[in-house]
């Protein structure tokens, strides 16, 4: 896994068809953060999670490796803009077998890229 260092990722924006692997991520217990556990969840399938969080989100993309486009790793999200203030929140998750890569920051970094555009 370590030649996943220097590969380059895309963010795609997230759909529908990507509801199974994108609520594995968030359902995996190694996670340190889960968005899908709160009290109005209860026991939603992966197409309602990810509804939901095209709801609540206006701003989310799936993280993806260049070579391998279908594969979804993780996500990113912008959230909580703040027009007076100017400020925007990042936040987002990743399969723990790519931790460590520099794959998130990536990640952040095209999000930021996006942002200056289309915020």
């Amino acid at each position: 896994m370590d030649n996943l260092k220097a590969e380059p990722i895309i963010i795609r924006k997230l759909s529908q068809a990507d509801a199974e692997i994108f609520n594995n991520i968030y359902t995996r217990p190694d996670l340190f953060w889960k968005i899908n556990v709160d009290d109005n969840s209860g026991n939603e399938s992966a197409e309602e999670f990810t509804k939901r969080m095209l709801w609540m989100c206006k701003y989310i993309y799936t993280i993806r490796l260049k070579r391998d486009p279908d594969k979804v790793l993780g996500s990113c999200v912008l959230y909580n803009w703040n027009k007076r203030t100017k400020e925007i929140y990042f936040g987002g998750a990743l399969d723990p077998k790519y931790w460590g890569m520099g794959i998130m920051p990536s990640a952040f970094n095209q999000m930021m890229e996006m942002a200056k555009y289309c915020i």
